[in-house]
């Protein structure tokens, strides 16, 4: 979508020649609706072609590794700290157009995130993205302070700085090192999967010492033990799931507790509350945790409201006859009552 726009606002500038100076910043109020418009005009095809070359290369990783929000976030961000560091720094007051500081800032991004990544640059050579990315760098701050002592071509070197700075430094807010870290273990894990149950188990464990409330690894090791046959391991780690309380692993959780008949190893009030907030989107989850209670331990203090939860999901008279035969004195009584569940 950037890329055509780009390219949209280029074939504009075709047909009204004076697009590109209208819309191109010129300061000196840094408030100036240009501040944004500069970013998507170029000053010729090559340009243009340069930096959506650039975009094209590391804009889709970004996107893909920081979600589109934040990928739009560090693209905008990146062109008006490019824009502002240029103005700022220096020494020329020619009008400033290009994407080249948002190109910069995914950049940057790309940078933290991938950091160890090997780039091929020759045949048989490869060398890490934070290398070429060091002596990009390098290169931008020396054509600045060139530029600085005298006026050499058109290049908004300090745009460029200011882009791939702010570019770093969401990579950091975004925890982009945490992220790659994390896919990093992702893929391990996956690598020992493959090894059997055994190297999953070690594999899970240790990324857990990192990532100690990461669903995958968590289900990936309760996997492991149901395949070895270990019933009270699996448990264990199934009870760690369910305390996540995260969507995708929590239907699974209950299923697999169900079918071991080990739901009170959770906590009947957790599993109360858990029912709760799963009954208008998930009545079966919360029918089942519900049951887990009502069937349970007859002095078990969630129980009477248990009993009136399943009255209410199944809209009858069933629970709520238990409810009046076992607790007849319990406050659940007059709201089933007032619900119309008991005669």
């Amino acid at each position: 979508m950037l890329i055509a726009i780009n390219l949209l606002a280029a074939f504009a500038a075709i047909l009204n020649p004076y697009l590109v100076d209208e819309w191109a910043f010129k300061g000196p109020s840094l408030l100036d609706w240009t501040l944004l418009s500069s970013l998507f005009v170029h000053a010729n095809w090559m340009h243009l072609a340069g930096n959506m070359v650039f975009l094209a290369a590391v804009g889709p990783a970004v996107e893909f590794a920081a979600g589109a929000g934040r990928f739009a976030i560090v693209y905008l961000s990146g062109g008006v700290a490019g824009v502002l560091a240029h103005r700022v720094l220096a020494t020329s007051d020619a009008p400033l157009v290009g994407a080249s500081g948002c190109i910069a800032a995914c950049v940057g991004y790309y940078t933290v995130r991938y950091v160890w990544l090997q780039v091929a640059v020759a045949p048989n050579v490869s060398v890490p993205v934070v290398a070429i990315s060091a002596v990009w760098v390098g290169l931008q701050a020396l054509g600045a302070f060139i530029q600085i002592g005298g006026q050499v071509g058109g290049i908004a070197y300090w745009s460029h700085l200011g882009g791939i700075a702010v570019g770093v430094l969401l990579s950091l807010v975004f925890r982009a090192p945490s992220l790659a870290n994390l896919q990093l273990g992702h893929e391990a894990l996956d690598r020992m999967n493959r090894r059997g149950p055994y190297a999953a188990i070690a594999a899970a464990d240790l990324h857990l010492k990192s990532h100690p409330n990461d669903v995958r690894a968590l289900m990936q090791k309760a996997e492991a033990y149901r395949a070895l046959g270990d019933k009270r391991e699996e448990i264990d780690t199934l009870v760690r799931l369910f305390d996540l309380q995260e969507p995708t692993a929590l239907g699974e959780a209950i299923f697999r507790l169900r079918d071991l008949n080990a739901l009170s190893c959770v906590t009947s009030l957790r599993r109360a509350q858990t029912a709760d907030r799963l009954k208008s989107a998930c009545p079966d989850l919360a029918k089942i945790l519900l049951e887990s209670i009502a069937n349970g331990d007859p002095e078990d203090p969630q129980r009477p409201e248990a009993m009136l939860g399943l009255a209410t999901l199944e809209n009858g008279d069933r629970w709520a006859a238990r409810l009046v035969a076992e607790y007849p004195l319990h406050p659940a009584v007059e709201v089933a009552r007032s619900r119309g569940y008991i005669p």
